[in-house]
């Protein structure tokens, strides 16, 4: 009787390669901290002179209390006391009535502060805005004054414009190109890309020239602006429509959404 050995093979893959045919596993992405907490400092000159008579126990009060350039909600909590905040204390932050964030802080020294910058508060609108913080907002902390821990105010927060503009370039004395120029001309940086439509409406005879076309802008900051060419060339003596509509997939929230898109004859 004959025996058959039954061979284990063991294959060895150097680490980061890839099997041919083997599923590709995701690479994990970078975590994003949607709430920024500062590290405790001392309070400067001039926010100690605006507590004056530092009571002998903890006193938490929020300043600074508005949005960021990049649109979050930014906030400093002090302790005017010249005793520690030694509990943990939370603050709760609200737009227009609804709490969007609870910020841990692990107690504050005398006299020191921390800033804090939150996205969760703020959902994205662009209209303008009641911002509420309370500090303490589950009274853990025996205060000097349980009456100063509200800061509210009422501001726009920063938001981006999408504008687009459709330009003639001469080639030379006898020809001409369209340009599609996209301007954000709002106060914060789009944050991702976008997509603009650019198109011929029609061309000499009424005949479509060049397809629909769709182009992807990145990240535009504020008060910049991007152009590309769209379609070949064409004599001066003929006529060509053009029409572009900026962020058509609507993917960036605007101040503004009725001013995408733009139609012109050229040349």
């Amino acid at each position: 009787m004959k025996l058959r050995l039954a061979c284990l093979c063991v294959l060895l893959v150097a680490p980061g390669a890839v099997l041919a045919g083997a599923p590709r596993i995701p690479e994990p992405q970078a975590r994003v901290d949607v709430t920024w907490v500062g590290p405790v400092e001392p309070m400067t000159k001039l926010e100690l002179a605006g507590a004056p008579g530092s009571p002998t126990q903890a006193d938490l009060v929020v300043r600074g209390l508005g949005f960021t350039a990049e649109g979050k909600v930014r906030y400093f909590v002090q302790n005017h006391g010249r005793a520690a905040a030694s509990q943990p204390f939370v603050v709760d932050l609200y737009y227009n009535g609804q709490r969007r964030d609870t910020v841990k802080h692990a107690g504050l020294p005398p006299l020191s502060q921390q800033r804090v910058e939150s996205s969760l508060a703020n959902p994205g609108g662009c209209g303008q805005a009641q911002l509420r913080a309370v500090a303490d907002s589950q009274q853990t902390v025996a205060e000097a004054n349980e009456g100063n821990n509200l800061a509210a105010i009422t501001q726009v927060p920063p938001c981006a414009d999408l504008v687009v503009q459709i330009q003639k370039v001469d080639v030379d004395t006898f020809r001409y190109r369209a340009r599609v120029k996209v301007t954000n001309q709002g106060t914060r940086a789009t944050g991702r890309h976008f997509m603009v439509l650019a198109r011929e409406a029609s061309g000499p005879a009424g005949v479509i020239l060049t397809p629909p076309t769709d182009k992807r802008i990145e990240n535009l900051p504020a008060g910049q602006s991007t152009s590309f060419d769209y379609g070949g060339t064409h004599l001066k003596t003929s006529t060509v429509r053009y029409h572009a509509i900026v962020d058509r997939f609507d993917d960036v929230k605007e101040s503004n959404e009725g001013n995408n898109d733009a139609s012109r004859a050229l040349p």
